[in-house]
């Protein structure tokens, strides 16, 4: 097994495409992936899909402890060897018989991913790992700084997000993220110690809040590790798709070809605005143009006003034309 030290010295061969659920990460991880010379590896840090994951949005930052980072460490050296993926499948009240019965076996689309990835490598000897994770986003510190990875963060409009979110009836609490110590210490203290009475906020509130978290970790990650970590829009992949992709690519040092480009701009060029399938791995063709500003139809002008309030300077810094918060 390599050490933890050889990975640290190694090219940037390890990347990771993440930002807060919901904000165009399986996209933009789908379409990398096209690159020659990619093994792509969808959310293998997520407990909800990988058994063994100790932690939902797992973190390792100054106040983890030492025993905490040793297992983190196997568990990503392990997944940079495509080692131990071991799906998470549960039976849920809504699957039909044979999906019951499939999944006794413990076969589910988790299984089959991870199947796929290591026989690509093993087929290939692929140069470059890149994971979609958006799960994995507090833990982007410790890939950058001990694994030596590059980073593509996709932030989308706060509003968009919450719209999104609340289509899918996803919900969002501190509480989450207060079960690791750490985290809470770390990143959640402005929050917990304001004062502001949490429970009078709306679900698109909350998860404004959750963005200004996320986006507030990751800027400042920017800054600390330039050339290593990239901020992108996804509203700029929507209206520039073809300059996007080049962009991202040349970042993650990818090979950019027509095809990929081709394939970028077939997904921007559908006729429907919302997804038609709750299968979130799966890509299906949008329209582009109304899909940026579809969550406007969603809101009122006071609601608006309060997720640009808890989202926060960084969202007027990220969205700072009037269009992006009248309606």
């Amino acid at each position: 097994m390599p050490s933890l030290q050889m990975f640290s010295n190694s090219p940037n061969r390890f990347l990771l495409v993440t930002g807060v659920p919901r904000s165009g990460t399986t996209i933009v991880g789908r379409c990398m992936a096209l690159a020659p010379g990619t093994t792509y590896l969808w959310e293998p840090l997520n407990q909800k899909y990988r058994r063994g994951i100790p932690d939902y949005y797992p973190y390792i930052g100054p106040s983890t402890n030492p025993n905490k980072i040793s297992r983190y460490d196997d568990i990503i050296r392990d997944t940079l060897e495509l080692r131990r993926l071991s799906p998470y499948v549960e039976i849920r009240d809504g699957d039909g018989f044979l999906k019951r019965i499939v999944k006794s076996f413990g076969v589910n689309r988790s299984l089959l991913q991870y199947r796929y990835a290591q026989a690509r490598q093993i087929l290939t000897g692929n140069s470059f790992l890149l994971i979609k994770d958006p799960i994995a986003i507090f833990l982007s510190q410790h890939l950058l700084s001990e694994f030596n990875f590059k980073i593509i963060a996709v932030v989308r409009h706060p509003a968009a997000v919450a719209s999104s979110r609340e289509r899918l009836n996803w919900r969002f609490d501190f509480g989450t993220w207060a079960k690791q110590d750490d985290l809470a210490t770390d990143l959640l203290t402005p929050f917990l110690a304001s004062g502001v009475d949490y429970a009078s906020y709306t679900h698109a509130q909350m998860s404004a809040l959750q963005w200004r978290a996320c986006y507030g970790y990751l800027t400042k990650l920017a800054k600390d590790y330039k050339g290593k970590l990239l901020l992108v829009r996804h509203e700029d992949l929507l209206t520039h798709p073809r300059e996007f992709m080049n962009s991202v690519l040349e970042f993650a040092n990818l090979e950019c070809d027509e095809r990929i480009l081709r394939n970028v701009n077939y997904y921007m060029t559908g006729s429907s605005v919302e997804r038609k399938t709750t299968q979130l791995s799966r890509l299906e063709r949008r329209n582009a143009d109304e899909l940026r500003y579809a969550w406007k139809a969603n809101f009122e002008q006071p609601e608006l006003d309060k997720i640009r309030v808890a989202a926060g300077r960084i969202a007027r810094e990220l969205y700072p034309e009037d269009k992006d918060w009248q309606l």
